[in-house]
């Protein structure tokens, strides 16, 4: 990874788009073979679809507030909390996650003709 000629932006953009695109597969699979078992209501994921858009949106707007706050240093002197609250590790750790479960329960919904 600290190799800078093979590894740049785009690459590490184009890795993380394919693990995510991935892990919906999987989940939507996982969510077939649990489907055998457990009945999923088209009511509970359309609000299930609805909660993962409106936290997408959420985190983005986190992301945008806490990156203007950081580029100012009187305030970002007293908000000395953690790395938890950079909004980079927020994006990086939440936003794959719920990409992922979006496409898993529009596959899903998809496949049970429920679009």
């Amino acid at each position: 990874m600290n190799d800078k000629d093979h590894v740049n932006l785009g690459n590490l953009f184009l890795l993380l788009a394919i693990f995510v695109v991935l892990s919906g597969i999987l989940l939507y699979w996982g969510m077939r073979l649990a489907a055998k078992f457990l009945k999923f209501s088209t009511t509970v994921l359309t609000l299930i679809e609805y909660y993962i858009q409106w936290g997408l949106i959420y985190v983005t707007v986190y992301q945008a507030i806490f990156s203007n706050i950081k580029r100012i240093s009187s305030i970002s002197e007293f908000v000395r909390v953690g790395n938890f609250l950079d909004p980079n590790l927020i994006v990086v750790m939440i936003l794959p996650s719920f990409i992922s479960a979006w496409i898993a329960i529009i596959l899903y919904k998809k496949h049970t003709k429920a679009i």
